[in-house]
């Protein structure tokens, strides 16, 4: 992978950035933290300006990343958490934080409302996500109600949804 990172930059002019992250890594199982932190400074060191932005779900990862990372990616994170992960990111010397949110789009508002409820549902999956889900009172339920807050807002003509096209 290093032989083609390195392509990457070339090609790139050195703007290339890599993103990364552990998957779910079970209690008890530190020795791969270890590694992965490890393989992400060596990377660092070996190709000139490879800048590399690592995942970051739970406290720990964003504490330990800001040792080697050029900044921690949060995805699925409500804005309470991505506050809390990018003080404590930033309180160990970290500096760049980058959150995304997905957005789901359809002529339908049902059929886009219908996507981020999958999305919800299969994250929720995911032993990590749901605890965090859990804490941050994320829950379909939740979903529903912001859906319903749409829907009212758009019968009293306060919000607009595209209209369907006049296919």
């Amino acid at each position: 992978i290093e032989k083609q990172l390195r392509t990457i930059q070339a090609i790139s002019n050195n703007r290339f950035f890599l993103g990364v992250g552990t998957g779910n890594v079970t209690a008890g199982r530190s020795d791969l933290i270890k590694q992965f932190l490890s393989t992400i400074s060596s990377l660092k060191s070996s190709i000139n300006g490879l800048k590399i932005y690592v995942a970051a779900l739970k406290e720990g990862m964003a504490r330990k990343a800001a040792g080697s990372a050029a900044g921690i990616i949060l995805h699925g994170s409500t804005f309470n958490h991505a506050r809390k992960m990018a003080r404590i990111f930033r309180e160990n010397g970290g500096k760049m934080v980058f959150s995304y949110l997905k957005v789901f789009i359809s002529w339908n508002i049902n059929a886009a409302q219908r996507m981020a409820l999958d999305e919800l549902k299969k994250y929720s999956s995911f032993p990590h996500y749901a605890s965090l889900f859990e804490r941050e009172n994320v829950t379909v339920n939740a979903i529903n109600d912001v859906n319903n807050k749409i829907k009212e807002l758009q019968g009293k003509g306060v919000l607009l949804v595209n209209p369907l096209p006049s296919e």
